[in-house]
């Protein structure tokens, strides 16, 4: 049997709708108070519509990220091409010799476009945790391109010694 008018609560969140079913107060429809032991609104939880549409919380470490993200998608690429390359991430090695390198970038953008929103997620929330966390991620990027540097530079300096 369906929930009779008077057993629904209903919060209006900035043009978001949520219907609970109160059971415990068939009384009249009465706004739900975040003390009533309701779940937190997705506002309190940091979420809110407009968020889509806002600037991002950290501009300065997504374009180091993504930079970075693309450098070492260029850098796989060129050592892949180079005899005896291979990638070393097993996941990302899978991709490419399935999908080759057209799915190792989307695989890449994928994993970027991840990280940004889960950094944006965690800074509406706790602002210093999500900056942690976007320079965590270009710290964790930057990795990879200075190992890949470092081994292009050694095969050039070999080529080099050699002639």
């Amino acid at each position: 049997m369906a929930p009779s008018h008077s057993s629904l609560q209903y919060r209006r969140l900035q043009g978001l709708r949520r219907v609970e079913l109160r059971t415990d107060n068939p009384g009249p429809l009465v706004p739900l108070a975040a003390g009533d032991g309701a779940a937190l609104t997705d506002t309190e939880r940091g979420f809110t519509p407009d968020m889509l549409w806002s600037p991002v919380l950290y501009p300065g470490p997504y374009t180091w990220f993504v930079f970075l993200a693309g450098l070492d998608l260029l850098l796989t690429w060129v050592i892949l091409h180079l005899d005896g390359g291979r990638e070393v991430n097993i996941l990302a090695d899978w991709v490419i010799q399935r999908f080759g390198v057209a799915g190792s970038a989307i695989y890449k953008g994928g994993l970027v476009s991840l990280v940004v929103c889960i950094c944006e997620f965690i800074g509406r929330r706790h602002p210093q945790r999500g900056l942690r966390l976007a320079k965590w991620a270009v710290a964790v990027t930057a990795f990879p391109v200075v190992l890949a540097c470092t081994f292009l530079l050694r095969r050039v300096l070999n080529i080099l010694l050699v002639c």
